[in-house]
């Protein structure tokens, strides 16, 4: 983009003296392509300021845009036939043609003018060729729109597709974020688990010990029971004994009163 740079200074200097100099701006677009970036104003189904990269065909009488200077041309502008150039407010200019009204705007005053003059010069200078004069304007807009569309079609499914790569990747994400939650929650069922076999497992001993406890409360009372009974057995013994006792003593009354009967008759 050397020129560009070289042609800002050559274009001040023919802006200053208005007499002779048109020859000499004639011989520098004779020799210098008219090409470079502009923003172009889209018409189809989203409208809006576009970069791209304009070249001028002065053998096909177009001028092809495409996305930069190495890339296939998306589109361009027919100069068949009648059209102007006109400047507008804002760096920005129009070219009038029989199909569409085209928008364009250069980064700076001095790019847009570049263009304008570039234009013009093209145009004093092109005889038009008679094999495009007959060529059907309808059919010429439909191909501008379809191509206006297409290109705005495809950027809005780069868009789309940029949005799913997101979407996809925040998927990925979450699906993470879900396995790693699944983790923690399996980690957190076997401690529970592992809980839960602890808790049976004291139950378990707490129900034996309980056994025991029982047991040892049976053997007790067994225990109490043999105490109480030689207690018993003695004092029967001692009972029959008191018994036998009184008895005997009963029995030697009874003897003595029978003898002093017998004495006594």
């Amino acid at each position: 983009f050397f020129f560009f740079f070289f042609f800002i200074d050559y274009i001040m200097s023919l802006y200053s003296d208005d007499s002779d100099d048109d020859n000499d701006l004639d011989s520098y677009f004779d020799n210098i392509p008219l090409e470079g970036f502009l923003f172009k104003k889209g018409e189809g189904v989203i409208s809006g300021w576009k970069k791209r990269y304009f070249c001028l065909s002065k053998e096909d009488n177009i001028i092809s845009y495409s996305k930069n200077s190495l890339s296939t041309n998306i589109g361009y502008i027919s100069l068949v036939g009648d059209w102007v150039v006109s400047s507008e407010d804002g760096n920005s200019f129009r070219i009038y043609t029989r199909a569409r009204t085209w928008v364009l705007k250069g980064e700076n005053a001095d790019i847009t003018q570049y263009w304008i003059k570039g234009l013009e010069h093209y145009k004093s200078i092109k005889k038009e060729n008679k094999n495009f004069n007959n060529i059907d304007e309808n059919l010429l807009k439909s191909i501008y729109m379809a191509e206006e569309n297409r290109e705005e079609l495809e950027e809005l499914l780069i868009e789309k597709e940029n949005k799913i790569s997101e979407q996809r990747k925040e998927i990925v994400k979450i699906s993470q974020d879900l396995s790693n939650s699944i983790k923690v929650i399996k980690s957190k069922c076997d401690q529970l688990e592992q809980s839960g076999n602890k808790i049976t497992q004291l139950e378990e001993e707490n129900e034996k010990l309980k056994k025991e406890i029982e047991m040892l409360k049976q053997q007790n009372v067994k225990n109490d029971n043999n105490n109480d009974k030689p207690n018993n057995q003695q004092e029967d013994n001692n009972n029959k004994n008191e018994n036998q006792k009184e008895k005997e003593k009963k029995e030697k009354k009874e003897e003595k009163e029978e003898e002093e009967e017998n004495d006594s008759e």
